[in-house]
């Protein structure tokens, strides 16, 4: 809205202005020998109140716009400042992320854990990580764009409240014109070589941390190579790679080593220009001085002239004044009311369609804020639906653990196999159990996001309604302030009208004392006639002579400018080739300059692509590692669980060997009655896994899931 009021107000200065030449064009300025010594002068040098309104609008407009130009710049600073503090805190979190992904995974042990659950589900949780950072990532660059996009805006409307500058009138001031933008061309070079030698530094930075890197990654190369021997072939490939990549690196090394070269070739051919730059100053000023001498011998000339013409013009524009300067008033006064009456309708035209934009904005902005609001409340309502959804399968979940619990407390003692499926159905209801917490979470994190979100967008457009009612408000004002001047204009064009009345009457008496005046004053010319007649000869004679001193004096003159304006020709002509050269050697050194800019971004491509080659190279040697490690760990626990066998088994085998003995022992008394020794021993062989299962649900009910607890008691069975 502010660049469309500036561009209102220039079109209204514009008007006036080409009013003001057609005007001046026509009539021109009334010159001060052609007024009477009596007579009053015009109304616009003694009555400062007709313009007086326009200039102070125009100036109140003029000091509103530098405010808003020192407020605009006031807020790219905070603009500034915000987007650098957005941009440490999304590298402060991006780090606080790493760190917590890295000690939940140091954390986490794999023998803990079973394989399924290792290798599955931690991919999963992580894939989920790294969807929600890119999601965050995305909504932070688009937050970026827009924030540059609004500078570019600002930025925008103050390079269009900048004045037009002036037009040039004479050659002097073009050639200054032209040195100003050769000066401004070599600013912008100079700032070029920098920005391209900063450039320079950072792809040097790029490379030594490039080559820390590599030297990081051959290192760890080492200590894999210690640690697998078993994948030398592997290593073999990865160092072929690494071999490739010095080789990249040394060609890029090669490269920037050439743009050096080149940069300082550069800058002596800057040093060059800024030298010729200072010769043609020189000649600038001596040629402006000689310019300078012959204007003031030219318009000398021209004053004698002027003054000779005055001399014989005066005698007979007297008679014509007075009625010239009348009809200059009364149209002056006409198209002065017509101009005004334009301006205020059109003013009160654009006003009307102003508001009406503005307030058609407001309605948009309004229904787009309902519709987004519509569409959070589904959105909120279906979240709660899965909440509640989640919540009952939870629920489900624990009545299914605590009837599989009472199962297993009743059906311990006949089956072996039930403990099996109980013991996966407590890992299958854990894991269903934590993946809807994770669920739970992430909802509840978008939740207070879109939360967040929505205030944001409440509180910008609610400043925005405040800021379009302000500006309603303002220009209210403005439409009744231009009201106000209006009905004074007309105030005042009424008075005029009244005092041109008042200047017709005195016109009528003044042409009737003109007329008994001229009968008078025709007496007494004719009796001065014949002595004018006399002077007028001998005057004659005299500007005749006048006359020829004056045209040998041009002619010299003529002479004098015409060898002037060749040399100057033959001047510009030169600087003309000079400007060519130069604007071609600029060109060239433009396209040097996107050529070294083009090689710097492929010698920074290359060295991200050498960086990605690093990074996967690195994960892949991590994740072997991790995988030895779980076989590793995987294969002492085959190891122990076996050896625990083994001791079941040969434990067994005692068992059975003492009781065949017993029984065998026992034979003669069994068939006469059951010993209580042998009942006591059997009911503490059948109370002993029943206390084990007990003890075992005890543990499950407390919270210890870790499979080496389980472990123990069925070992015991």
């Amino acid at each position: 809205m502010a660049g469309d009021e500036v561009a209102f107000l220039k079109d209204q200065v514009q008007r006036l202005n080409t009013l003001l030449s057609k005007y001046q064009e026509k009539y021109g300025l009334i010159p001060e020998s052609q007024t009477e010594p009596g007579a009053p002068p015009a109304p616009w040098l003694t009555e400062k109140g007709q313009l007086a309104p326009l200039i102070a609008a125009y100036d109140a407009q003029v000091q509103f716009q530098l405010q808003q130009n020192s407020s605009y710049q006031d807020e790219l600073k905070e603009l500034k400042q915000e987007v650098t503090k957005l941009m440490s805190e999304n590298k402060r979190l991006n780090r606080e992320l790493k760190e917590t992904v890295q000690s939940q995974l140091e954390d986490i042990n794999p023998e803990d854990l079973p394989p399924k659950f290792t290798d599955d589900k931690i991919f999963r949780n992580l894939q989920n990580q790294l969807e929600n950072i890119k999601e965050e990532k995305t909504a932070l660059e688009l937050q970026c764009q827009m924030t540059q996009e609004e500078l570019d805006q600002c930025r925008m409307e103050l390079a269009s409240r900048v004045p037009y500058p002036s037009q040039p009138a004479e050659d002097t001031t073009r050639i200054q014109e032209l040195v100003s933008n050769y000066q401004k061309s070599f600013a912008d070079f100079d700032s070029e070589i920098q920005r391209l030698s900063s450039a320079l530094m950072a792809a040097k930075g790029d490379i030594i941390t490039a080559n820390q890197k590599l030297v990081d990654t051959q290192a760890t190369l080492e200590e894999t190579k210690q640690r697998l021997s078993i994948k030398d072939k592997e290593c073999a490939e990865y160092k072929t790679t690494n071999h490739s990549l010095n080789s990249q690196l040394s060609s890029v090394k090669s490269t920037l080593t050439n743009l050096e070269g080149q940069l300082s070739s550069a800058q002596r051919d800057g040093a060059k220009f800024k030298r010729e730059k200072l010769i043609i100053e020189e000649k600038l000023t001596d040629m402006q001085r000689k310019c300078a001498e012959l204007e003031q011998r030219e318009q000398e000339a021209v004053i004698q002239l002027r003054e000779s013409i005055q001399m014989t013009e005066n005698a007979i524009l007297e008679k014509d004044q007075c009625i010239i300067h009348e009809q200059q008033q009364t149209e002056e006064v006409q198209r002065l009311q017509q101009a005004l009456n334009n301006i205020l309708n059109e003013a009160g035209i654009k006003t009307r369609k102003e508001v009406d934009a503005v307030r058609a904005q407001c309605n948009k902005n309004i229904g787009k804020l309902m519709e987004e609001l519509e569409n959070m409340e589904t959105e909120a309502g279906e979240k709660q639906a899965q909440l509640e959804r989640a919540v009952r399968e939870k629920r489900a979940v624990e009545s299914e653990l605590e009837k599989i619990y009472q199962e297993g407390l009743v059906q311990g003692s006949k089956e072996y196999g039930t403990q099996d499926d109980l013991t996966r159905r407590m890992c299958n209801a854990e894991r269903l159990k934590e993946e809807a917490m994770l669920k739970l979470e992430s909802l509840q994190n978008t939740l207070n996001r879109k939360e967040k979100n929505f205030t944001q967008e409440t509180s910008q457009l609610q400043s925005q309604v405040t800021q379009l009612r302000e500006r309603l408000t303002y220009i209210q004002g403005e439409c009744e302030s231009l009201n106000d001047e209006r009905l004074k204009f007309l105030s005042e064009s009424d008075e005029l009208k009244r005092s041109i009345q008042t200047l017709t009457k005195e016109k009528s008496q003044a042409e009737r004392k003109f007329n008994k005046e001229l009968s008078c004053m025709e007496q007494d010319l004719q009796l001065k006639d014949r002595e004018f007649e006399v002077r007028l000869q001998s005057v004659e004679d005299s500007h005749r002579h006048n006359v020829t001193e004056l045209r040998q004096l041009l002619t010299s003159q003529q002479r004098m400018s015409a060898k002037w304006k060749e040399e100057c020709q033959s001047i510009t002509q030169k600087l003309d080739a000079k400007v060519t050269s130069l604007r071609a050697e600029i060109a060239r050194h433009k396209s040097r300059n996107e050529q070294l800019t083009s090689m710097l971004n492929e010698a920074r491509d290359k060295v991200v692509q050498c960086e990605q080659l690093i990074s996967e190279y690195t994960r892949t040697i991590r994740k072997m590692e991790d995988q030895v490690r779980d076989n590793e760990a995987r294969a002492l626990a085959a190891s122990q669980q076996a050896a625990r066998q083994l001791g079941r088994d040969r434990s067994i085998l005692n068992d059975r060997k003492s009781f065949q003995r017993h029984l065998e022992s026992s034979r003669p008394h069994v068939a006469e009655r059951p010993s209580p020794l042998l009942l006591q021993d059997l009911g503490t062989a059948m109370g002993d896994p029943l206390d084990i299962i007990s003890s075992h649900s005890d543990k499950i009910t407390n919270g210890l899931h870790s499979q080496d607890d389980l472990s123990q008691p069925l070992s015991g069975l």
